[in-house]
């Protein structure tokens, strides 16, 4: 039996955030549905369980009822309109306000999942904007790649004190360090989906940890978020750090002239993973590529060599190179340390922390130098000037 009395604004602000884990094609009727209770919504995945509140003019009892029916009516009424929602015990709904009435799918609410934490929990308060702009920073960086599922979400890491969080899938890494004791959630991997989740949610308020770290619960402001973690090893990332000193070569970029550039050469490839070159040297820097039917290079402008090398390029995924320029949005300009093209280069941004990086493995270009190539003529002019 339930019964609830609200409007359809603030129950459709609530359907909203229940909407991530709400599969529009289920093969267990229950998983779409809504859960009520009192005036809170639930709904679950059985992966990610989030629970929303409401402010209700009166809410009594329990009740399941579909969630694409129920939230396909009520987002098209008034957001000031009264309604009413009524559930007996003939597994049906009754949705009312002025001038409708609906008659909607129900089932027993002791039939809805439960994700439950086991045993005691660990509380993880005083979280900061840190957490969430982590999250957003490493996201990109999160493998979709089911074999190696270890790599399909994000890794918290407490080495030595010190709280960070890590993603890589196998091509680039990113890492973003926190300022805040994260201790009961070091050695956990917070799944893709839970992050996606997370992202569209204001920052949480206090984190709760299972003492066996299987379940994980966030707390925000009328939302709670309860999710399973990554069951596996997440490898040593340390390992694949290239050491900044070790680097050839230096070069600090406009950050928006680079990312200009990029899209301009990444349309004259046609290249499957569409590499595009990278050359460094005494006189500055050249971005290219070259294949079969097109060919494009650009001199970069205002660049600054603090380990002038000459010599030598790196080939990189264009894609990655505009997603990585996107998280270090913050920043006017960004650094990469290269040491030389068959090792990873490693990229951070001038406004930011140093311990805030992106590491971007190099790919086979297949321009045979085009790119340094270019860069030579590019200079000659500019020697002759000089």
């Amino acid at each position: 039996m339930y019964h609830l009395e609200t409007t359809a604004g603030l129950l459709t602000a609530a359907l909203k955030t229940l909407k991530p884990v709400v599969e529009p094609k289920v093969m267990i009727p229950i998983l779409g549905a809504v859960l009520f209770d009192g005036a809170s919504a639930t709904a679950t995945n059985l992966d990610i369980l989030i629970t929303a509140g409401f402010a209700a003019i009166k809410a009594e009892g329990k009740a399941c009822i579909s969630y694409a029916f129920l939230e396909r009516i009520v987002r098209l009424i008034d957001k000031n309109a009264e309604i009413a929602i009524d559930v007996g015990d003939d597994n049906a709904a009754t949705l009312t306000f002025p001038g409708g009435r609906y008659r909607l799918p129900a089932y027993e609410a002791t039939d809805f999942p439960s994700l439950d934490m086991s045993g005691d929990v660990s509380r993880i308060g005083g979280v900061t904007d840190r957490f969430k702009d982590g999250l957003n920073f490493t996201q990109p960086s999160i493998s979709t790649e089911e074999t190696r599922y270890y790599l399909n979400g994000v890794f918290f890491d407490g080495a030595e004190g010190k709280f960070g969080i890590v993603a890589t899938d196998g091509h680039r890494l990113s890492c973003f360090p926190l300022d805040f004791n994260a201790t009961a959630l070091a050695g956990i991997i917070l799944p893709r989906q839970t992050v996606n989740v997370l992202l569209k949610l204001p920052t949480p308020k206090a984190i709760l940890v299972g003492k066996d770290q299987k379940r994980v619960e966030f707390q925000l402001d009328g939302v709670t978020v309860r999710t399973k973690t990554i069951d596996g090893t997440f490898p040593d990332w340390r390992r694949i750090v290239p050491k900044k000193s070790d680097a050839k070569q230096a070069a600090t970029f406009d950050r928006e002239a680079l990312e200009a550039a990029t899209k301009r050469v990444m349309a004259a490839s046609t290249e499957r993973g569409r590499s595009i070159s990278l050359a460094i040297g005494e006189t500055g820097a050249t971005l290219g590529t070259k294949n079969e039917d097109a060919s494009g290079v650009e001199y970069l402008d205002g660049v600054d060599l603090s380990s002038p090398t000459a010599g030598g390029d790196i080939a990189f995924n264009a894609a990655y190179i505009l997603t990585m320029l996107y998280q270090l949005k913050r920043n006017d300009r960004v650094t990469m340390w290269i040491n030389d093209g068959g090792s990873p280069a490693t990229i951070t941004g001038a406004n930011d922390s140093p311990k805030e990086f992106i590491i971007l493995m190099p790919m086979r270009s297949g321009d045979n130098g085009f790119a340094r190539q270019e860069l030579a003529r590019f200079a000659a002019p500019l020697k002759v000037a000089a």
